[in-house]
């Protein structure tokens, strides 16, 4: 359908909107075929020690007893997802053995044979079609949100899942199976939002034991089946299942609220879940695997943040910690009686402890005898950027003088935020974060996520939670993996396609998403294909949503109907391609080897601006 341009929008009278019901089965066919074929030229391509991961897993499932599955430890690598994804690793074992046999041998480690390869990078695409099937019902199911005519709409909410550039990243590049589970929560939202509540419930019990990061979305499906299930007539039960933005009656008192409660429902919902968790979790408990498990699933030692810092609150707080710190150690050093003497930044080589070059202090000498040189200029400035300021230009030192002290200390001082490496650290200035502290801050922010769903248990609100719960423990949970960003843009794509606000926040929280990814490819040939993709995903999802929305058009007044946020999005994002563009070329032109952390310091706290920014501006939406 071709845009309207200025003018009025043909969408807007009944006559132009398409009501064929013909669901565009062979449409959908066509996309997953023609995707899966640009996947398949990825093969070759980078990937990450996520892929040695998995395939020791189908090592650890196919080649020892069950009984031995989370107590393995030969690798560094070991079993901690739930039960039943060892059990999808062992049903992925026994094709690989007879594709490559070493593939399922324990003790061939990083074995990445040619065969191999393809049969893990082609697991992954097989295992896609479930999503591809999680998402065409959804998108059926979602469509009379739309103005666009069924067929049409459909087919765009289907391509805004399926084609999403950070799945593709995450997955097809990086290597995981975030699509095959995602496929779960999607069949388990469309079997809610179509009335088959029991399903619902099942699936996601599985999904859980599928993987345990969705622990932290399962407040809103638990308060969505209590609201709709257990606290509603058959008659309201029924109502609020289908697909309409129609506000329920609210009960005519609290009491007979109260007694509308469901005992049947409730007791089936939570046999349902219970037989699920004893069915994945009770052979492993019989075994004796039960701290295991709980020590695997729940590694509490492994630091506020990942290695690479996750665009969120503590990405934040890290930075502010290390600007205000290095400011305070400078400041002190400039104070001293030996201003003479070099400063150590063991942040800045995370993992490594060098030796003095003996080239280093004529390279310091170099530096004193040309202060204003291009080179010293640009350091003050990058430095000025991360909260140092009044630098002598005697502490302008090389990377050969910054771990100058005996490697014992060294070891000692790299136990920080910017160490590169994933361990508990303490922050230098800023409190310290403990686990306990992290869930505090995150249960209240789960607890307003759920508004939504239980003022207006219908599936939109029950969505709008969803998200909000998953970007709750997104922005504050303890140890969260930048591509966790996912279980926050893929739901949210349902409510893109049938709100035009929601749409603008969406697309703005997507591409700020696959830039905070860029990271994960950092080598030569990834670094062009990963703007590549960002173009394709930025330009691609906003034809799309334009197309269903009508962005841009003109009024009854013949203007452009812009608003401050679209001017603001458009900012924003040109400067965040500044900054992966800085940190995908510039500073490796700059500083070489030096200062490597700084470029993911810079990544992680600007998108993570961009990140809270649209969580204020859905928070907004979703509660008003």
């Amino acid at each position: 359908m071709k845009s309207s341009g200025c003018g009025v929008d043909p969408r807007s009278g009944d006559a132009s909107v398409k009501t064929s019901k013909k669901r565009p089965y062979f449409s959908a066919l066509m996309l997953v075929v023609g995707l899966t074929g640009v996947k398949m030229l990825c093969m070759p391509l980078y990937r990450s020690t996520d892929f040695e991961v998995h395939r020791n897993w189908m090592a650890i499932t196919h080649s020892l007893p069950i009984s031995e599955w989370y107590r393995e430890n030969r690798s560094e690598w070991t079993l901690d997802y739930p039960p039943l994804f060892a059990w999808f690793e062992y049903g992925l074992s026994v094709p690989a053995k007879m594709v490559d046999e070493k593939m399922v041998d324990v003790d061939a480690m990083n074995h990445a044979s040619n065969s191999t390869v393809a049969f893990m990078r082609g697991s992954v695409m097989a295992t896609d079609v479930l999503f591809a099937v999680g998402a065409f019902f959804c998108a059926v199911a979602a469509v009379p949100m739309s103005s666009l005519g069924f067929s049409e709409s459909v087919m765009m909410t289907t391509a805004l899942l399926f084609a999403d550039v950070n799945l593709f990243i995450v997955d097809h590049l990086h290597f995981q199976y975030n699509g095959f589970l995602n496929g779960v929560l999607f069949l388990s939202i469309y079997c809610l939002m179509s009335g088959k509540p029991f399903w619902g419930a099942f699936l996601f019990a599985v999904l859980l034991n599928l993987k345990h990061i969705y622990l932290y979305i399962a407040p809103a499906f638990f308060c969505y089946l209590l609201r709709t299930e257990c606290f509603a007539s058959p008659v309201k039960r029924s109502a609020k299942t289908k697909n309409t933005k129609e506000k329920s009656d609210e009960p005519d008192s609290f009491v007979r609220f109260l007694k509308s409660f469901n005992v049947e429902a409730f007791l089936t919902l939570g046999l349902i879940v219970s037989s699920v968790f004893a069915v994945s979790l009770g052979p492993f408990f019989a075994t004796g695997q039960g701290e295991q498990l709980k020590e695997r699933l729940f590694p509490f030692k492994r630091g506020l943040t990942h290695a690479y810092w996750a665009p969120n609150f503590w990405a934040l707080y890290n930075t502010v910690d290390k600007a205000v710190s290095w400011h305070e150690q400078h400041f002190q050093s400039l104070m001293s009686e030996k201003p003479e003497m070099s400063l150590n930044f063991p942040a800045w080589n995370p993992g490594r402890s060098a030796k003095r070059h003996p080239s280093s202090q004529a390279k310091r000498m170099k530096s004193r005898e040309n202060p204003r040189s291009s080179y010293n200029a640009l350091t003050r400035w990058f430095q000025f950027l991360i909260g140092v300021s009044k630098l002598h230009e005697a502490h302008l030192c090389s990377d050969d003088d910054l771990s100058s002290e005996p490697e014992e200390e060294s070891h000692e001082k790299l136990s920080s935020s910017t160490s590169g490496l994933v361990e508990e650290f303490d922050h230098e200035f800023l409190p310290s974060v403990t686990p306990a502290t992290t869930f505090a801050l995150t249960a209240p922010f789960i607890l307003i996520a759920l508004i939504p769903v239980l003022k207006d248990p219908v599936w939109p609100k029950f969505v709008e939670s969803v998200v909000l719960c998953a970007w709750a423990s997104f922005l504050f949970g303890w140890h969260v993996h930048e591509k966790a960003i996912l279980m926050i843009t893929l739901p949210m794509a349902l409510l893109a396609a049938g709100n035009s606000r929601a749409a603008k926040i969406y697309w703005f929280l997507n591409a700020i998403a696959t830039l905070s990814l860029f990271p994960l490819l950092f080598t030569p040939m990834e670094n062009v294909l990963k703007f590549f993709l960002w173009g394709v995903s930025v330009s691609m999802n906003y034809v799309i949503l334009e197309e269903i929305h009508g962005w841009g058009r003109c009024d009854e007044a013949g203007k452009k109907r812009w608003e401050w946020s679209d001017v603001f999005d458009f900012a924003f994002l040109l400067g965040a391609v500044g900054v992966a563009f800085y940190y995908s070329l510039l500073h490796g032109y700059l500083f070489e080897d030096r200062m490597e952390f700084l470029p993911l310091m810079l990544v992680s706290a600007y998108c993570a601006v961009g990140v809270i920014y649209s969580y204020i501006r859905f928070l907004i939406f979703a509660l008003w």
